[in-house]
């Protein structure tokens, strides 16, 4: 009974549970949808396209960014 009344009074902790349903199982970064890696893989190579485009158009030379005592 007790059990019952607390399931129907917190019904939050369904939707806690199904998130976190893949907590100490062994899968690797948590990823238990091939959705959820192709969106860790495309983020992960689009930040690392800007930072190559970016460093691309720096200047060459020897500089030290302003550490040079």
């Amino acid at each position: 009974h007790e059990a019952a009344t607390l399931a129907y009074a917190h019904p939050v902790f369904a939707l806690v549970d199904e998130r976190l349903s893949t907590e100490g199982t062994g899968l690797g970064l948590g990823i238990s949808n091939t959705k959820l890696t192709w969106i860790l893989v495309g983020v992960t190579a689009l930040i690392w396209a800007l930072y190559f485009s970016y460093s691309s158009t720096l200047p060459e030379g020897d500089d030290d960014s302003g550490l040079d005592l």
